[in-house]
């Protein structure tokens, strides 16, 4: 199957395509690091990415299926949705 035929169908994944480190400090990386000692692995923030992303389109929309055809990307701590 082309990327071009799966663009077509205008599905939302997350990206992989930013380190913690990228933008300096962050809250998330903070926090986490405070309470478990150690960096959160890359499903840690993927999972914090998703509810974030999540929580913010239903309580901003009239349904999630608006805000996604709708609203324009979002971008949080490693993912873009």
């Amino acid at each position: 199957v082309s990327n071009h035929d799966l663009s077509n169908l205008q599905l939302h994944f997350a990206s992989v395509g930013r380190s913690n480190s990228e933008e300096g400090s962050n809250g998330f990386v903070d926090r986490y690091k405070r309470k478990y000692g150690d960096t959160p692995t890359k499903m840690a923030t993927r999972g914090f990415d998703l509810t974030m992303d999540t929580v913010l389109r239903l309580v901003t929309s009239s349904s999630l299926y608006t805000s996604v055809k709708d609203d324009e990307l979002t971008e949080y701590v490693e993912n873009k949705f």
